[in-house]
């Protein structure tokens, strides 16, 4: 299975990783890193891992207790979508 990273995924994974440097620490920077390549080595396993949504009409896996990382699946691929700030209002826009 191929990961596509979409530039939205690019956007709020770096967004995510600055905010956790520049506001938290570099150990929980690279800790959202880390489990962030552990969640995708995950999904090439078992790409239905996540929860399904379908409201947003896509996966759902949880990467830290504040960020989640939502994907398609297509074909041979997964798609990472982007990675959503829990703590934000509920999601009602389309991904």
């Amino acid at each position: 299975m191929n990961i596509i990273w979409s530039a939205e995924a690019k956007y709020t994974f770096y967004s995510n990783r600055n905010y956790l440097l520049h506001n938290w620490s570099v150990v929980t920077a690279q800790k959202f890193v880390e489990n962030t390549l552990h969640t995708l080595n995950l999904l090439i396993k078992n790409p239905y891992l996540g929860k399904y949504k379908m409201d947003l009409k896509c996966h759902v896996v949880l990467i830290s207790k504040h960020i989640s990382l939502h994907y398609q699946i297509n074909n041979d691929c997964i798609v990472l979508i982007i990675f959503w700030d829990n703590r934000k209002k509920p999601q009602n826009q389309n991904l």
